[in-house]
């Protein structure tokens, strides 16, 4: 261990949206989205993009349980959970094919004061997984 310095290179990660903070979601709803991201992030440099033109990525839930180290029942609860705040879609492919999995970037009001708050400013959001909330997203369903 060492601590950082002016030198140091930062080390790997993920990204985390802070639009995250604020959706009733549990800590592996939003670590299963951030990876699932990432996997995105990769599709989008790799030119992975369908008919119109959105990007989508192929991740199974065993690749994810392996890669979070969590159950077959988290990896499927937490997907339905992000299915239900309509951060994810999947789209099947036949019996053999991994889902198309779409991310879903909700559209932030930029007069919000989330956007000029730090997050200890702002009222913590209830863990409340039966409301759901009312953002825009730009595009449409599947």
């Amino acid at each position: 261990m060492q601590y950082y310095s002016a030198t140091t290179p930062l080390p790997p990660y993920i990204p985390f949206p802070r639009f995250l903070l604020d959706i009733p979601l549990n800590d592996t709803d939003r670590l299963v989205y951030t990876f699932i991201l990432s996997r995105i992030h990769l599709s989008q440099s790799n030119g992975w993009v369908d008919k119109e033109g959105r990007v989508f990525c192929r991740y199974t839930i065993q690749e994810l349980m392996a890669d979070i180290g969590k159950s077959k029942s988290t990896i499927v609860s937490a997907f339905s959970d992000l299915e239900k705040q309509g951060l994810l879609v999947r789209h099947r492919e036949g019996s053999w094919n991994a889902n198309k999995l779409y991310i879903r970037i909700p559209i932030i009001n930029t007069t919000d004061d989330r956007q000029t708050k730090p997050p200890m400013a702002r009222k913590s959001t209830p863990n409340n997984k039966n409301k759901k909330l009312n953002y825009t997203y730009q595009g449409d369903s599947l």
